[in-house]
């Protein structure tokens, strides 16, 4: 099986500027490092939160969870926190098990 080269960029905001011309395109709205997230797009009321990071690991799943889906360092379960309408990562790669994952955690890939 032959593996295709991937893109490669010298940091985060490198490999987010190269995503923005395709969302901007598309008619999403771009902000970035919004409400504690590495960027937030939206489309009309239709929001999305993206989390990047330069490879894929669970710990960045776990920073694309929806609020709800997580407890703070206390413990408390945040049921007051405004959700996005979905919850996605960017990263230049990600192979069958982090994709089956992510999915099943209802975050896009």
């Amino acid at each position: 099986m032959r593996r295709e080269k991937l893109a490669t960029w010298p940091s985060e905001v490198a490999m987010f500027e190269a995503f923005r011309p395709i969302a901007e395109g598309c008619g999403w709205e771009w902000w970035p490092e919004t409400a504690g997230h590495d960027l937030v797009l939206r489309k009309g009321a239709f929001t999305v939160v993206v989390e990047g990071k330069l490879r894929p690991s669970l710990e960045l799943l776990v920073q694309a969870l929806p609020p709800w889906r997580t407890r703070d360092w206390a413990g408390r379960e945040h049921r007051t926190l405004r959700c996005a309408d979905r919850y996605a990562v960017l990263v230049p790669g990600a192979g069958h098990t982090f994709r089956a994952v992510a999915y099943g955690l209802g975050i896009g890939v």
